[in-house]
Order: C-alpha cells, then sequence, then structure tokens
C-alpha cells in the first residue's frame, strides 16, 4: 500500500463454549486503519488477503508487513502486507 501503518492489535475469535451453548464463530478478521484522528478505515478483504480461522489468542508484529497470529490448538499463522 505504500503507507506507514501503526497498529492496535485486537485479535479474538473464541469459539470455545460450554458444552450446553452453542458455538458462536466469528468472521476471517477484519482491518480497519487508524486515520490519526481517532477515527479509523475499513480495509477490504478482499484487497488486504487476510483470511483467518481458528481461534486466535495472540497477535504479534515479527518485521515490517508481517504479523503473527497465535491460535489455540491449531498452527500460528503469517500475515504479510
Amino acid at each position: 500500500m505504500g503507507m506507514e501503518i501503526r497498529f492496535d492489535l485486537r485479535g479474538k475469535s473464541f469459539s470455545s463454549q460450554a458444552r450446553s451453548r452453542e458455538k458462536y464463530d466469528a468472521s476471517y478478521g477484519e482491518v480497519l486503519l487508524g486515520n490519526g484522528d481517532g477515527t479509523f478505515r475499513y480495509w477490504p478483504n478482499a484487497e488486504n488477503g487476510l483470511k483467518l480461522s481458528g481461534d486466535i489468542r495472540a497477535i504479534s508484529k515479527i518485521a515490517p508487513g508481517k504479523l503473527l497470529f497465535v491460535k489455540n490448538s491449531a498452527q500460528a499463522e503469517i500475515w504479510k502486507f
């Protein structure tokens, strides 16, 4: 995208519930870019390529243009943007 991106990383996609409750699935993830004034704009997944599945437990910036998503009981994923 040719821009500096500053991150406020948040992630939750927990689907595990008590057995007596139905399962709640989250989306594949969403990207909101900060405008610097407290507002955000949506970056469509069709453009950014983000498509995560599983229970996200942690997110970490590991290099410029790369985020690591750690999951519960699944292989971690790296998103390159």
